[in-house]
């Protein structure tokens, strides 16, 4: 039974995905800097407004993240969960905010399961140019997270360049990331 409902679950989740408005993602190559070492890797963002909409400023929605690191073996990252979104400044902006369930696993063997939020915003500051910034964190196995910020460059509705620089608490380190942003 409790197989059937994971399965369920998922095949709901999928199936929402598909009829929501709003489905971005981010791909790219990041570098980190930290404790005297660089490190190279690629992530992704997804998120999904509107899966369920209560009002025009109102909806539930979906973010994911994947990371994956490659210096001194492979690590990845990955992090999902619900969010609540809210529309502001006539169309032109969007927070949200919800919880996340991240697991990590890599080079050394270990395997790791956190539980979190995640909050941010997007806000169109011309037809062109969206500023957005996130935030997470962690805190079943101590308190950690980070921040991003950075600019998307549309090129057309559909497709966009982007540039990121984020920084780590808990843990330290600063980050900086680009790639392209497509909306479906």
């Amino acid at each position: 039974m409790k197989k059937f409902l994971i399965a369920l679950v998922a095949v709901l989740g999928f199936a929402s995905l598909s009829h929501a408005q709003g489905f971005t993602v981010r791909l790219g190559p990041v570098l980190g800097f930290g404790g005297g070492n660089v490190a190279v890797g690629v992530d992704a963002e997804l998120y999904a407004r509107n899966l369920t909409r209560f009002s025009t400023d109102l909806s539930l929605g979906l973010y994911g993240a994947v990371g994956i690191g490659f210096t001194g073996g492979v690590d990845v990252g990955l992090a999902v969960g619900p969010t609540v979104n809210f529309g502001f400044s006539r169309g032109q902006g969007n927070a949200f905010i919800g919880l996340a369930l991240a697991l990590g696993f890599g080079g050394g063997g270990n395997t790791n399961f956190n539980l979190g939020f995640v909050s941010g915003v997007d806000f169109l500051v011309t037809p062109s140019i969206n500023l957005f910034g996130r935030i997470t964190t962690n805190f079943l196995n101590g308190f950690g997270g980070a921040l991003f910020v950075g600019s998307d460059f549309e090129f057309n509705n559909s497709l966009a360049a982007y540039l990121k620089v984020g920084t780590g608490f808990g843990f330290g380190g600063v980050s900086i990331g680009g790639g392209l942003k497509f909306a479906l």
